[in-house]
């Protein structure tokens, strides 16, 4: 859903590139901070085709 001042207006129509689920609220530091990580990147160790 878009939220404009936390009010629902509609759905978006995107794709998503990454998404993450946390178990608790983020700080605005927290989100900076992995904002200027960058991207996840899925990574293959073993070889078995999936991500680890």
């Amino acid at each position: 859903r878009a939220f404009i001042n936390g009010t629902a207006h509609g759905w978006i129509d995107c794709l998503l590139e990454e998404a993450r689920l946390y178990d608790e609220a983020l700080d605005a530091g927290q989100i900076e901070a992995l904002f200027e990580d960058g991207p996840v990147m899925a990574v293959d160790s073993d070889g078995d085709g999936l991500p680890d």
